[in-house]
């Protein structure tokens, strides 16, 4: 909120430099839309009515789990004689808080009892540290799965009777940022995780001891857990290889180099452009043909250590228009029976440690496929594969190494709902 008609234009500008701050980091351009917020600003604030009709058309309190929220709150507030705090606006009468002015927990309250698994709220008003005690109380009310939540996370700017300067929590939050952008950090993951966020912001509080320090109001305790709400300025995504759906059971850039082309091809040194398999061409051209012309589901078994990993992979990666394209003269040297045509394998997940259910929505995204009107997701992966006649692999352990058909990707399913993954 940053009009309360006093003309004051060093405040607005205060203001929106503060608000440029947080946008610049949660929406900025550059970064991959995964991980990009869309953003919503209020046009005009002047009254309580303003602010509960932007939040009624947000609908932030019916946001879902697959959502992350992260709410800025920035602009002058007051604690009242009940310990409250409160937003005020430019007709707020100090002697008519509950009429004239917002309880800053009612904002808080709405998003943190909505269903979303990832959420953080940055309160940056002068006396925002009250809101320790009161929304202390206040969440009592949520449920205990949602109290459990290590993912929900609520900070100030200062304690109950601090009044931060404009500005100076944004600019506690920058240097934060830079620290994580500097490539001495060592912060290489997309997201950061709450304890990494904390420790950030006591390290630039303890280098600048006249800026105030943020207080953690939720929760407690912060995990060492990634949160959707901290996307990582200095993250670079992997070099990508192969197609979305073929990822999961193929080779990244870094395995490429490290193994795949020097283990798994056989090569001597990197100047050598062989690709050579010793003693898996019957396997490795076992699985091409049934990629092929094969029905039914191929399930390759065998004892730990044997490589059917490094065979799976061999037949997705090679299978992959991005791979072949991208690797072109080395695909060549491929022996063409061992050679998979493109996209023979659609889709490739790991089933290792998952439940049915987990394995069939993954198949289901993978193909980019989804249950219509309420369908059951095992009869939509079935319908998906029956209509495309896709091939799709799946890995299991046994004792015995060797190729088993069974009649159908059901019957596999079916079966780990009795049996886990091992």
């Amino acid at each position: 909120m940053d009009e309360y008609f006093t003309e004051d234009e060093a405040f607005t500008a205060g203001i929106q430099k503060q608000v440029e701050t947080i946008t610049g980091w949660l929406a900025d351009p550059a970064m991959d839309a995964e991980r990009r917020f869309e953003l919503a600003q209020p046009k005009e604030l002047t009254q309580p009515e303003d602010l509960r009709l932007f939040l009624t058309e947000q609908e932030l309190a019916q946001a879902q789990w697959d959502q992350a929220l992260v709410v800025y709150i920035t602009g002058h507030g007051l604690r009242g004689q009940s310990r409250r705090h409160y937003l005020t606006f430019g007709h707020t009468s100090p002697d008519r808080l509950l009429a004239t002015a917002f309880p800053t927990s009612e904002l808080i309250t709405q998003v943190m009892d909505s269903e979303a698994e990832h959420v953080l709220v940055l309160v940056d008003s002068c006396f925002a540290g009250s809101l320790k005690s009161e929304l202390g109380v206040l969440f009592e009310e949520l449920c205990a799965q949602r109290r459990d939540l290590k993912t929900l996370a609520v900070i100030t700017s200062g304690d109950f009777e601090q009044e931060p300067h404009r500005g100076e929590f944004t600019w506690l939050l920058k240097l934060a940022l830079d620290k994580v952008r500097d490539e001495s950090a060592g912060f290489t993951a997309p997201h950061l995780s709450f304890e990494e966020w904390e420790k950030l912001l006591n390290t630039v509080g303890d280098e600048n001891p006249g800026l105030l320090r943020a207080l953690w109001v939720w929760p407690d305790s912060r995990r060492d857990e990634p949160s959707l709400c901290l996307p990582n300025p200095h993250y670079q995504p992997k070099d990508q290889v192969v197609e979305a759906s073929r990822q999961p059971v193929s080779l990244s850039a870094s395995t490429l180099e490290q193994y795949w082309l020097a283990r798994a091809s056989g090569r001597t040194d990197d100047d050598d452009p062989g690709w050579y398999f010793s003693g898996r061409q019957t396997l490795m051209q076992a699985l091409v043909e049934f990629v092929h012309a094969g029905a039914g589901v191929l399930v390759v078994t065998g004892a730990a250590g044997s490589g059917k990993s490094a065979l799976l992979a061999r037949l997705v990666t090679l299978s992959d228009p991005l791979f072949v394209t991208r690797f072109a003269d080395m695909v060549e040297t491929v022996p063409a029976p061992l050679r998979p045509r493109l996209r023979a394998v659609d889709a490739a997940v790991l089933a290792r440690g998952k439940s049915s259910l987990a394995l069939i929505e993954d198949l289901l995204d993978t193909l980019g496929a989804e249950g219509v009107g309420g369908e059951p997701p095992l009869q939509a992966l079935a319908d998906r594969v029956a209509a495309a006649c896709a091939k799709v692999l799946g890995r299991v352990s046994s004792r015995d190494q060797g190729t088993v058909r069974v009649r159908s990707l059901i019957q596999i399913i079916e079966a780990r709902r009795c049996r886990p993954a091992r």
